[in-house]
């Protein structure tokens, strides 16, 4: 039962926005081939005459959302929820079963 206090959740690299270093919500694939934060490529390209802000080449406006990742960040975070919410349900069964002691639940973060 230990294993669902040990397990540890991390971030994927990819799912972060490579300007902002945040978890992307609105990935956009751009021409040099890196994934970004729309918002963020955006605001970037407003400031530096359209040069990728991770090769240094010029590069057109033109960017397409990334369903993919969008989608794998989704996936991931549905998963980190349930996760959590196993994680206190377990909590409560061992207790439970400790033989009558008060319940106690993990503190929320």
């Amino acid at each position: 039962r230990d294993y669902f206090r040990t397990s540890t959740a991390v971030l994927p690299e990819e799912y972060c926005c490579p300007i902002t270093h945040a978890v992307m919500k609105d990935p956009v694939l751009a021409e040099d081939g890196h994934t970004y934060e729309r918002e963020a490529i955006e605001n970037c390209r407003k400031q530096s005459f359209l040069v990728s802000p991770m090769t240094r080449q010029l590069m057109r406006r033109d960017v397409i959302p990334n369903r993919a990742v969008r989608s794998m960040i989704e996936n991931w975070q549905a998963a980190q929820r349930a996760h959590t919410q196993l994680e206190e349900i377990m909590y409560e069964v061992e207790d439970d079963e400790g033989g009558g002691r008060a319940s106690r639940k993990r503190p929320r973060e």
